[in-house]
């Protein structure tokens, strides 16, 4: 079902959703009629607020706690407040040193703190964090929610047929699907995408996916848009969301080459976008490879490097599937659940060592002694801009974190920085759109 949401002028620069709070403790009685209201100012923060009806002695203190939904990372901030005509309101105006990343769901709660050191608090309440100056329609995809404002039923149809792709090659090939809701959200206009991922995105950025957010933010042009080019692109980066859905745990996350090559297997399925065997056998022809190893990590900040290494995981990749059918994949996926090394999960799933896979790997392209180079770079990936001539590599580099969704989503603060951008936790969207 596709609903329209419309703004109003006023709401072109505040978001408020009225939220009704229940008791989250049989002492806190009073709070039963607590509202919770916030106003988002897109570009600048949210103000959480709340009013209870309250005839005790005024509070010791009033403070909002908020942060992602389920996270164990919660912010604690002190909300200015005051008792008058028997209601108690509070303000807390939360303006991010780093900007938000559009679509952000920050989840908060009110808590009362009494003179004696008794407490109450409210259920938890929800806010999104959108663009509201653009005119978003949205529909539903499964478990994704699209959001465009520009392209109508065309850009939405592309949309769709890029989720349902990823989503039935994933599920019925590598027993991998969405466990929770996510969003894509689709711009018509790159400048205006770049700012709202946080303002500080480079010229070359086309989009990012991040997971621990389940948001994906892609530009989707309406003028020469390449139909089959969108649809692949939405699947590539639905990809990268459905892995780290399947692969997440607490100790580790997927090496690139899996996330990549996997993701660059399910777009092709579409078209292909780029002639990633004929990159291959350049790279070998010139030497100018790395090992498995080398595209462990993170993928380099130069764009053609970085379409080389892409190419190296779809090889890779293919060589996987070649050998050890997907059901091979599967396995890998299955084994990088259980939070084990990149050596334990290919020795486990494909019965070789990570060394020999290498080695079997390269030496189907005539590559005898593999060097072992780093490609050592932040984690948090994005989409690169569009290439400058069909077939060819972006001719600007990738770029550094879009203001990472540690750096996009402040209020985590350091203990979360090290949960968002450690490898795995945040997709790597290394789509080329």
């Amino acid at each position: 079902m596709r609903r329209r949401v419309v703004r109003g002028p006023l709401a072109a620069m505040l978001v408020a959703l009225a939220l009704v709070g229940t008791l989250a403790t049989s002492a806190a009685a009073e709070l039963d009629s607590a509202v919770l209201t916030t106003e988002v100012t897109f570009g600048s923060g949210i103000t959480f607020h709340m009013e209870v009806p309250h005839a005790s002695a005024e509070p010791a203190s009033v403070e909002v706690r908020y942060g992602l939904p389920n996270s164990i990372v919660v912010r604690r901030s002190a909300a200015e407040f005051a008792v008058a005509d028997g209601l108690l309101r509070a303000t807390y105006a939360w303006e991010p040193r780093d900007p938000l990343v559009v679509g952000t769901e920050v989840e908060y709660r009110f808590v009362i703190r009494s003179a004696d050191g008794s407490e109450s608090r409210t259920a938890p309440a929800a806010v999104s964090y959108i663009d509201a100056t653009l005119p978003w329609t949205t529909a539903s995809e499964g478990l994704v929610e699209i959001w465009y404002y520009a392209g109508g039923e065309a850009v939405e149809a592309d949309a769709r047929a890029g989720i349902r792709t990823a989503l039935e090659i994933l599920r019925d090939s590598f027993g991998a699907e969405l466990e929770r809701p996510t969003r894509l959200f689709l711009y018509a206009d790159i400048a205006t995408m770049r700012r709202d991922l946080g303002g500080g995105a480079s010229p070359w950025v086309g989009g990012a996916a991040i997971a621990d957010l389940n948001v994906t933010v892609l530009h989707a042009p309406v003028v020469n848009r390449d139909s089959l080019d969108l649809q692949a692109t939405v699947a590539h980066e639905i990809t990268h969301i459905v892995l780290e859905h399947r692969t997440h745990n607490s100790f580790g996350g997927l090496p690139a080459w899996l996330h990549e090559g996997l993701a660059t297997t399910v777009e092709a399925e579409i078209t292909e976008r780029f002639s990633y065997g004929d990159i291959m056998t350049r790279l070998v022809d010139e030497g100018n490879f790395v090992s498995l190893r080398g595209i462990t990590g993170s993928f380099p900040a130069d764009s053609r490097a970085a379409v080389n290494a892409y190419a190296q995981s779809n090889s890779l990749m293919t060589y996987i599937i070649e050998t050890w059918g997907r059901e091979g994949v599967a396995a890998l996926l299955e084994a990088y659940a259980g939070g084990v090394s990149d050596d334990e999960a290919v020795q486990a799933a494909l019965g070789v060592s990570l060394d020999e896979l290498d080695r079997a790997w390269l030496g189907t392209h005539g590559v005898e002694s593999p060097t072992f180079e780093s490609l050592t770079q932040p984690e948090v990936a994005v989409a690169m801009a569009p290439p400058d001539g069909e077939g060819a590599p972006p001719a600007q580099p990738a770029p550094n974190p879009v203001v990472a969704a540690a750096a996009a989503f402040a209020l985590v603060a350091a203990a979360a920085t090290v949960l968002l951008v450690r490898r795995g936790r945040v997709a790597r969207g290394y789509a080329r759109h």
